[in-house]
């Protein structure tokens, strides 16, 4: 027998969010009920939104016994507040509850278990709370089992849309590493490697070739773009040169002025753009402004439906990226993880490379934008490829430069100038167009930004994160991330990447 019925006045967790003051409620037809859930399930709406969902029951607690335990004092999320204010107020207009006889012995006795059970299941968040590196894993997918849905994927965000995507994920495997054929390797752990790794199938990743632009056919479906920092202003531009039907939103509406005379449409709101678009890319600095854009008011989730696509292109972690496909897939929509490799001027020149996964029907459908802004894409397969991929090249990009400004700074101290290190290397194996460009930026004070700082120094500190969630040292990795912070704690986290030189040329205290 189910511990609540309709009226009661709970507490409901969902995935990635605190316990939320909620009421269960008659279930909308709209959002079906996930039949293969094998756990006892009810329909709640949540406070000081217009969500609502189905949670499992082993998801929701009784208001005023866990009142104490759920509210919080510090670290209040948006809208709690008003939240609380509204559930008191229902509870004050409730009448008094009946008292049931004990006939029901099996149902106390599984209110009980499901009390001692919110203990463990408290003391487990509070220890994932306490791993500040700690990353969740994929979720292994199971083709000849049935999959099942949690109360998460069907949320208070509406009706499901039944795509390949929508599949537990499964843990995809590194390509595999091999020895030079003349001789053989004898270094343990690269054999152990060996050993472990398993070859990509041809279906799991597909590779579009280098694009002529002059072939790119602009798609018939409305593009909506939100954020136009240094990299979405330069997609941006390549879309509407290339005949794309762009709609742009930024939270700065001043930056929108130059798009809308090049023939772009302004929206008032994320929301507005979702609504008035078929396909939505977005790309923002970080994974809290990607939460807000897509979680915050009137933003993605208010007008996500089906056939509408969502394409983030911001490099953030894979938790937040789980938590927004399913959000978005729960609604109906179709979720695309989209991560870029390439700064400023490649994306201004059409040339990054993109890297996808998750929805492949999307991905598809967005290859004529991908065409525009980029020379190539690749299709990862499984969510949380992209990003995994991104942060590892990342990685090597901050290092390279961490290391650069380290030898120039040198170079400098030991009065043999950094232009003079720099023509050697032009004439050496280790020239090569990205080092030699990196290098004249970091001597060039008035230069043009690639990259900030900052975002540099995020993608260290995921990627770093990263490492620890696959038990990966990740030693000239974290090295780097620490002269990129001291650098933006010298006051450079907005000034080109390269500042970092700033720090490399400065002795400790």
């Amino acid at each position: 027998m189910a511990a609540f019925r309709v009226g009661d006045l709970v507490w409901a967790k969902m995935k990635s969010f605190c316990a939320w003051p909620a009421k269960v409620i008659e279930p909308k037809p709209e959002v079906k009920k996930p039949l293969k859930e094998k756990k006892t399930v009810h329909f709640v709406f949540f406070f000081g939104s217009e969500n609502y969902g189905w949670i499992t029951e082993d998801c929701i607690f009784d208001f005023v016994k866990y009142k104490e335990r759920f509210s919080m004092a510090s670290r209040v999320p948006r809208g709690f507040k008003e939240a609380i204010v509204s559930i008191e107020e229902a509870l004050e207009s409730m009448p008094p509850k009946p008292i049931y006889s004990q006939a029901s012995e099996n149902s106390q006795a599984a209110q009980n278990n499901h009390d001692h059970s919110v203990f463990d299941f408290e003391l487990e968040e509070a220890r994932e709370n306490e791993s500040v590196g700690a990353h969740k894993k994929s979720r292994e997918r199971k083709p000849s089992k049935k999959k099942e849905e949690s109360e998460y994927s069907q949320t208070l965000l509406g009706k499901k849309k039944k795509e390949h995507t929508d599949k537990p994920l499964k843990k995809r495997p590194l390509p595999p590493v091999s020895p030079s054929p003349a001789k053989k390797t004898k270094t343990p752990s690269i054999s152990k490697l060996n050993d472990k790794v398993t070859k990509l199938s041809e279906s799991a990743y597909t590779t579009t070739n280098p694009v002529r632009k002059t072939d790119i056919e602009p798609t018939s479906l409305r593009i909506g773009f939100l954020g136009l920092g240094v990299m979405g202003q330069g997609m941006v531009n390549n879309l509407i040169k290339y005949g794309h039907d762009v709609t742009v939103w930024n939270r700065t509406a001043t930056k929108c002025r130059d798009f809308v005379k090049d023939g772009a449409k302004k929206g008032g709101t994320p929301a507005d753009v979702v609504q008035s678009c078929d396909i939505i890319f977005s790309c923002v600095s970080d994974p809290a402004a990607v939460k807000d854009l897509v979680f915050g008011n009137c933003g993605v989730l208010q007008a996500i439906c089906q056939g509408k696509g969502f394409v983030d292109l911001s490099t953030i972690d894979t938790e937040t990226t789980e938590d927004v496909n399913e959000a978005v897939t729960a609604r109906g929509g179709q979720y695309l993880e989209g991560r870029l490799v390439g700064s400023r001027k490649p994306c201004e020149e059409g040339e990054l490379v993109i890297l996808a996964a998750g929805d492949k029907i999307l991905y598809e459908e967005c290859k004529s934008c991908f065409d525009s802004f980029g020379n190539s894409s690749f299709y990862l397969g499984d969510l949380g490829n992209a990003t995994k991929m991104k942060l590892v090249i990342n990685a090597m990009v901050g290092t390279f430069i961490a290391s650069l400004a380290e030898s120039m700074s040198l170079a400098e101290k030991l009065d043999l100038t950094s232009h003079t290190l720099l023509e050697i290397l032009k004439k050496s194996s280790l020239n090569s167009p990205w080092l030699i460009e990196t290098a004249h930026v970091m001597l060039d004070q008035e230069a043009d930004r690639t990259a900030t700082l900052s975002n540099v120094q995020k993608d260290l500190r995921l990627a770093v994160a990263l490492g620890d969630s696959a038990d990966q040292p990740m030693s000239i990795t974290s090295s780097a991330n620490e002269l990129f912070k001291r650098a933006k704690a010298m006051g450079f986290g907005e000034e080109d990447a390269t500042a970092v030189v700033n720090a490399a040329s400065t002795s400790y205290e």
